[in-house]
């Protein structure tokens, strides 16, 4: 994959990659959002006790310039320790991306990372680590007085503020839901799009004859690999054509038909994709021939010109009538040739496309043959057969080797490869937005419940039982689940708009994918619950009662 910035040094580069990844950078500020916020509210949590600690120490003397240098230099040893072990763990998780993901572009964290990371920790921790001194100064000695430790931290405006941050966080989450799982059906529906021809057990490899400088020579060349690789034990069937299926390649150009423009032309033009392909060529590829038949070894160049066409080009350029016998070409009769078959429609360049009128000459009629992929149709493992390929290669000319062997279904694939990175790191987006929501929501509760031990106590000596006491704390973490949820859908809304052109197969409100991204926030906001509601109704009250 190319960065933003190398993607402008190549024409049509940032157009093909600039909106993925500008998409992917949003979904990272997300996820850093979540990571801030989960680091704010620990910080926030640690200062409640910390804010009656300098209060005390205000009113037995200390000063408040002692005091703000300890914090600084505690937000500062705090930022290098977290910041040395973030960067290692950077590269090594850049690392495992880029392997996992093939990119062949470095990942590893820049200067400009490592800046802009170390200005942001360094932000954080000494705002928020400052926060208790400010809270101690503010309410003078008397803090100390007018709280206790089981009261700290359980003020309306902390509990509010506490809730708020969780629902942002779920909000956050949401978004990230959504867009992964619009990405990642995107991605199924790639992989589960039907291909008109038979994938499997297809292997393909390019030649380059280059010392055939005749037609003849290189025609004989292809007749002589073709009939060589067709008696290999193993193999059904073998062919050729100029530009393989899933290349993304083909020749396009205006046709005749019978001479003239057919009258369904766009533009008054016959646009066609064009290739050249040899014989048995359809039958290697497990493409039917709905009528006619296909390309045979009798199609030589002495013989009559034939081409075969798709359903589209049929249905467009010759509705109504039997295709067979047409011809197609230029307005002379020596360069027009024969349809003599018409084959069911497929993908050809890549799985996105939509059927498009194409045709095939032979390619053993042409004038000249040069560089051609071999299609080789097999009865068990394609990649099993590249040795016994390479030696017959070999026996017909020891210097030419096989270019870019594959099997059919990993060409096609190369052409969701974009989609399907995307796909993964959406994904992991938005697992990790999870994770790191439910650490930040079990943090939160396990707070909170930890400074209503006495009014937890409280209402257990009045009576209240367990299951009421683990209702009332996944209430409230269900209750801010739900509020997020309903902030984040507009946003997810937004991202998911955003995300429409590189979806395929699925709508941007799919109410399915919306409906797991909120059944996975349920869960998640349920899950963190458990232990901490499972802790409040352990509560013991008269120990309760007495920690006060």
């Amino acid at each position: 994959m190319l960065s933003l910035r190398e993607a402008k040094n190549f024409p049509g580069a940032e157009q093909q990659f600039g909106e993925p990844l500008h998409i992917m950078m949003g979904m990272v500020a997300l996820v850093l959002l979540i990571a801030l916020s989960n680091v704010a509210m620990l910080l926030m949590a640690r200062n409640t006790a910390r804010a009656r600690e300098f209060s005390l120490r205000i009113s037995v003397g200390a000063g408040r310039e002692r005091l703000f240098r300890q914090l600084l230099t505690e937000g500062l040893l705090l930022t290098v320790a977290g910041g040395l072990l973030a960067w290692s763990l950077a590269f090594a998780a850049t690392h495992v991306l880029a392997a996992w993901s093939q990119i062949e572009t470095s990942l590893a964290p820049d200067k400009t990372v490592l800046l802009f990371t170390g200005a942001l920790l360094t932000l954080t921790a000494i705002v928020f680590g400052v926060a208790p001194l400010r809270t101690a100064t503010a309410s003078g000695p008397g803090l100390v007085l007018k709280t206790s430790n089981a009261t700290a931290g359980t003020g309306k405006g902390a509990v509010r503020f506490g809730r708020m941050i969780i629902a942002a966080q779920i909000a956050l989450c949401v978004t990230l839901l959504v867009g992964a799982g619009l990405l990642v059906r995107t991605l199924r529906n790639l992989e589960d799009t039907p291909l008109g021809l038979e994938a499997d057990n297809l292997l393909l490899f390019g030649i380059n004859p280059e010392q055939a400088h005749s037609a003849a020579e290189s025609i004989a060349f292809y007749q002589e690999l073709l009939r060589r690789l067709r008696t290999l034990p193993g193999v059904a069937d073998a062919s050729a054509v100029r530009f393989r299926p899933g290349s993304g390649w083909s020749n396009n150009f205006a046709l005749l038909v019978d001479g003239k423009v057919p009258p369904n032309a766009i533009d008054g033009r016959g646009e066609i994709r064009n290739n050249v392909a040899a014989s048995n060529f359809f039958h290697t590829l497990g493409v039917p021939v709905v009528a006619g038949r296909d390309f045979s070894d009798a199609d030589l160049g002495s013989a009559p010109k034939v081409a075969i066409i798709n359903e589209t080009f049929a249905k467009r350029y010759l509705p109504g009538e039997d295709p067979i016998g047409h011809r197609v070409g230029g307005k002379d009769a020596q360069n027009q040739l024969t349809i003599v078959g018409v084959v069911k429609d497929h993908k050809y360049t890549t799985i996105q496309e939509q059927p498009v009128p194409m045709e095939w000459d032979d390619a053993l009629q042409r004038d000249t043959l040069g560089a051609m992929n071999i299609a080789l149709r097999t009865y068990g493992d394609p990649l099993a057969m590249l040795p016994a390929v390479r030696k017959v290669v070999q026996q017909i000319d020891p210097n030419l080797p096989l270019e870019q062997p594959m099997t059919q279904r990993a060409q096609f694939e190369t052409t969701i490869a974009g989609p399907m990175l995307f796909a993964r790191l959406a994904g992991c987006f938005g697992l990790l937005a999870a994770l790191l929501v439910a650490t930040g929501l079990y943090g939160t509760l396990a707070f909170r419940v930890a400074n209503r031990t006495v009014e937890i106590g409280v209402r257990m000596a009045l009576g209240a039982r367990r299951e009421e006491i683990v209702k009332m704390v996944v209430q409230d973490s269900l209750l801010v689940a739900a509020a997020g949820v309903a902030a984040g859908l507009p946003i997810a809304a937004l991202l998911a708009h955003a995300l429409a052109s590189e979806l395929y197969g699925v709508k941007p409100w799919d109410g399915m994918t919306y409906a797991a991204a909120i059944a996975g926030v349920a869960l998640v906001a349920l899950a963190a619950s458990l232990v901490p509601a499972q802790r409040a109704a352990g509560v013991d009250p008269m120990h309760a009662l007495r920690s006060e």
